[in-house]
């Protein structure tokens, strides 16, 4: 049996009456700095206290950012 988003937000308790919290949005929403500012990871890599060699800001939903950050620290941060 299919559940449905409105069952599946309420089960996860991220509505509150008949509105979505920001939480749910922040999960799910595949642009959620369109409602919640900030909502972004930011990475950067130094080589000494002031000199900045990589950065990287990374904007998607709190489920799809997981995958992208560990690609960027992988990928570029981590020395073989």
């Amino acid at each position: 049996m299919p559940v449905s988003n409105e069952r599946l937000l309420r089960a996860f308790k991220l509505t509150e009456g008949e509105y979505i919290l920001k939480a749910a949005l922040m999960l799910f929403h595949q642009d959620p700095e369109q409602w919640c500012f900030g909502s972004h990871v930011k990475i950067d890599y130094f080589e000494n206290d002031a000199d900045l060699l990589y950065q990287d800001e990374i904007f998607d939903s709190l489920i799809g950012i997981v995958d992208r950050v560990m690609d960027a620290i992988y990928i570029k941060y981590f020395r073989g």
